[in-house]
């Protein structure tokens, strides 16, 4: 048989209208990145971004694959970084089909950054750039969209520290930090990445005035925002890149030395290469200083610098996730199990539930379920095993290292190498922050992009050479080509429109929970959540729909007659079957969607136990709840919450000792779980032993004088025995030892107002209110007070203290001293 024959040639100058548009997308695309929101709270911030880049991508990508379907000839990628860049995406598909939830690896709820199919976006992304950006104007024209971005960027920020936070936040933008590009420490990203780029620009082009003044503004503003900013990681990598690029400028001076070379292409008028540079760089000695100065103050005790900026422009920023020793703990037990592929794309929170360390439940985020590592490199760890981690090592290995083989080589086009340098630079910056830090889909992008951006300057500068497989003269090759172009382009249309669904879907979702948390509309809710499921369903939005039928079964079962007619029973009896089958129908469409995920099978949980005290007393109710707890808990093994539950279950059950078993569980698991105290001595109230129980109390607390959780569960004590002066004294030592103690303050001003001191109690009852504004009984108990009426008198007899089985008050924030 005749071997195929694959004509192999130069590749052409010829750019097709198809391409063009593809280009202009892409132009249009890094422009809005930064900028681009949709204005409502309808629609999630973050999953607008990652839509509208996805869309963009591939878009782009279609046009170019029809482009190569009508031309006959497509781009050979044959370099290095796209040779990782398949392996990396072969990895991580292979360890997505092996994952014990395929869908949420491939593509999750269509917004999260680690999935399969937003790494594809993220790698076409590259690979678009680095083939519609090779003609130096096209980059420079790059520049220029993202230069202009920023000051759109410096705009919306200025008139917002001027104004205030309530000024252009569209629902969105809520607190002084919010801003376009992600997270506050993403912002910072950013403006170090446009001051890197900006400085090397003023030292390595000479411009009109015009663009120079503007160029230098840039470079102030965003050296500005930094200092606003003040994230010390960044400090760490423009200290480093500072330095590193005054080493190269001082070793290769002559490179970008030119008296004579001129340009002839459209940016002309703007950009030539600087007739003198200096050896090293006086920009960049600067940026090390400060940088330094900046480090220096961070690591003080206490921090000048930094506390002055952050009081003036009242900044509060709290950005946390694991630590370096907490995200090797769960990435050794996670390759114990799963060490050649690891346990799939996007299920980093699976494993760290399963694994976190012990320490992590005495601080406030205990019950944090965190998606990702220390940073995204080490999330891959744990994500894709040994075999993903290492592709994605050896990817990042292979931009440094053409990089590196390419920029040291003597080079004939000045300005060129000014692109090339500048998009190397820029790409190694980015990529530092894939490594130590969990960027958002804009940084994410604009890594894939520069790197991008670096290889088409390359192949301009014609260190890569470029190739083009020709297949329109020979049947067999044109047969198989376009099979494989058809295939891609068919593949490019269904990823667009499970995306496009995913999103209408979330967008009705929001309109889910604004509708039930501002209007209390509970059937335009569930209206809308159902909506949202016929278009793309999640286990989410199943979870949602049970949580509904639940609270509607709760209201129910609380204006149920004491004494009922038979047409009264009948009718309850109906309505109570009606939505038991729905919400167990809802669950376990969650469940079916996800079996991985805990909070399904408490979902599960909380249906069957609603059933299970009398007067109904369900038969099978209680069983079908402890399983789906049991199953919940080996999902989510270190949570004092899980024990909690199952306390919750046992006594509905009347099985008081099993109760304060799991009570015990739960305690050992965390030694200051408020909600499991509060249990307990309802509990305590149940046995009839309030005076036994105060007195153990007692006696912990002289050996722990300092534990606000002891002196709440004695407090707590007393005011059930009606105690109130005994609890005044132990709830006011709770609330001084741990000022932000919501749940102290709240029985403390309930103790108050029952020794008659109002005013006491509006004091505490006011604080709350700033603690937790979210809460809906504080209001009412206060106007209760000031009416001088029982704070619970215009309150649902269900959801006074004594009859609740959980807290009055979501805890923000209660730490050991």
């Amino acid at each position: 048989m005749e071997k195929l024959k694959v004509r192999i040639e130069e590749s052409v100058d010829k750019v097709s209208l198809l391409e063009n548009i593809s280009y202009y997308i892409l132009i249009a695309t890094a422009f809005l990145l930064p900028i681009f929101f949709i204005p409502s709270a309808a629609f999630q911030f973050q999953f607008s971004k990652v839509v509208f880049i996805s869309l963009a991508a591939l878009v782009s990508f279609a046009l170019w694959l029809i482009a190569r379907l009508k031309d006959g000839r497509y781009l050979l990628p044959n370099n290095l970084v796209f040779l990782t860049s398949a392996m990396v995406l072969l990895v991580m598909l292979i360890s997505s089909l092996f994952s014990p939830s395929v869908w949420v690896s491939f593509i999750g709820q269509g917004f999260e950054i680690g999935t399969w199919a937003n790494t594809v976006v993220l790698f076409l992304v590259m690979f678009l750039f680095s083939a519609l950006f090779r003609p130096k104007e096209r980059v420079f024209y790059l520049y220029l969209a993202l230069f202009a971005s920023t000051v759109l960027i410096v705009l919306f920020h200025t008139l917002r520290f001027v104004f205030g936070a309530q000024f252009l936040q569209y629902g969105i933008f809520t607190d002084i930090t919010a801003n376009l590009i992600g997270k506050w420490n993403d912002l910072g990203i950013f403006f170090g990445l446009v001051t890197l780029l900006s400085f090397m620009s003023i030292e390595l082009l000479q411009f009109n005035w015009l663009f120079k003044i503007v160029l230098w503004v840039l470079f102030v503003l965003s050296v500005i925002s930094l200092a606003i900013i003040n994230f010390p990681t960044l400090w760490y990598a423009l200290a480093f890149f500072s330095l590193l690029y005054f080493v190269y400028m001082y070793a290769f001076k002559k490179d970008f030395t030119s008296a004579s070379v001129q340009s002839t292409d459209a940016s002309g008028a703007l950009l030539q290469p600087a007739r003198r540079v200096r050896r090293g760089s006086a920009i960049a000695v600067c940026m090390i200083m400060l940088s330094t100065v900046f480090l220096i103050d961070y690591y003080s005790s206490s921090r000048p610098i930094g506390t002055w900026v952050a009081g003036q422009f009242k900044i509060s920023n709290l950005e946390v996730r694991p630590n370096w020793s907490s995200t090797y703990t769960v990435a050794k037990a996670t390759l114990k199990q799963y060490s050649i592929l690891g346990a799939g794309p996007n299920r980093f929170v699976n494993q760290w539930l399963l694994h976190k360390p012990e320490g992590i439940n005495q601080s406030i985020f205990w019950n944090t379920d965190f998606s990702f590592g220390v940073g995204f490199l080490s999330t891959q760890l744990v994500a894709d095993g040994i075999l993903g981690f290492i592709v994605w090592v050896v990817f990042i290995l292979s931009i440094l290292f053409i990089g590196l083989k390419y920029l040291l080589m003597p080079v004939t086009d000045k300005l060129h190498r000014y692109l090339s340098v500048s998009s190397f630079f820029a790409s190694l910056f980015l990529w530092t922050f894939f490594a130590f830090y969990i960027p958002s889909a804009v940084i994410l992008t604009l890594t894939f992009l520069f790197t991008g951006v670096f290889i088409a300057s390359l192949y301009n500068e014609r260190l890569l050479k470029s190739k083009t497989i020709s297949f329109i003269d020979d049947s067999r090759a044109s047969f198989v080509s376009v099979l494989v172009l058809a295939a891609l382009l068919i593949g490019v249309v269904a990823l667009s429109y499970m995306f496009g669904q995913k999103f209408v879907a979330s967008a009705y979702f929001q309109k889910a929970i604004l509708a039930l948390n501002t209007e209390g509309n509970v059937s335009k809710a569930e209206g809308y959540t159902l909506r949202a499921v016929s278009i793309s369903d999640n286990d989410l939005y199943e979870r949602f729909l049970a949580e509904i039928s639940l609270n509607k079964l709760g209201i129910l079962l609380t204006n149920m007659p004491q004494n009922p007619s038979p047409d009264q029973v009948r009718q309850f009896q109906t309505q109570l079957q009606s939505l038991m089958g729905d919400a167990l129908t809802y669950a376990r469409s969650a469940i079916d969607l996800d079996a991985t995920n805990y909070q399904n099978w408490v979902s599960l949980g909380r249906i069957y136990e609603a059933v299970v005290p009398p007067p109904l007393a369900v038969q099978g109710a209680y069983e079908g709840a402890k399983s789906a707890y049991d199953r919940a808990r080996s999902l989510n093994t270190q949570s004092p919450e899980m024990h909690l539950m199952a306390a919750r279950l046992e006594r509905a059950h009347s099985d008081r000792i099993k109760a304060r078993l799991e009570i015990d569980a739960a305690l050992a698991q965390k030694s200051n779980y408020t909600e499991a105290i509060f249990l307990l001595s309802q509990i305590q109230v149940d046995e009839g032993k309030l005076r036994d129980a105060i007195a153990s109390v007692e006696s912990v607390a002289v050996l722990a004088p300092n534990d606000p959780t002891v002196f709440f569960q004695l407090g707590l004590l007393k005011y059930n025995n009606k105690d109130y002066r005994g609890a005044v004294d132990a709830l006011n030592r709770a609330v001084f030892l741990a000022p932000t103690y919501s749940n102290a303050k709240y029985f403390l001003g309930l103790s108050y107002n029952q020794l008659g001191k109002t005013k006491d109690a509006l004091t505490q009852f006011n604080d709350i209110m700033v603690l937790n504004p979210d809460n809906t009984d504080v209001p009412t108990i206060i106007k209760n007070i000031q009416a001088g009426l029982d704070p619970f008198a215009t309150i649902s007899a269900s959801d006074r203290p004594d009859k609740r089985s959980t807290l009055p008050v979501e805890e923000k924030t209660v730490e050991q001293p």
